[in-house]
C-alpha cells in the first residue's frame, strides 16, 4: 500500500503542482524529456521501496 501511494503521489505532485508552482517558466511536465526523467526516477524509487520489503 505505501509503495501505490508514492507512486500516485509523486504522479499527481508532478502533473498538478509542479505547474502551478513554477508559474511564467513554461513548465509542461508532458514534455518528452521531462516525462522520461519522471519515469526514470519513478522507476529507481519503485526499485528501492521494492529491495526493502
Amino acid at each position: 500500500m505505501h509503495l501505490a501511494s508514492v507512486v500516485t503521489g509523486s504522479t499527481v505532485f508532478f502533473n498538478a503542482a509542479m505547474p502551478a508552482l513554477l508559474p511564467g517558466l513554461g513548465f509542461d511536465p508532458f514534455e518528452g524529456e521531462r516525462l522520461d526523467a519522471f519515469k526514470r526516477e519513478m522507476q529507481a524509487t519503485v526499485r528501492r521501496l521494492l529491495r526493502a520489503i
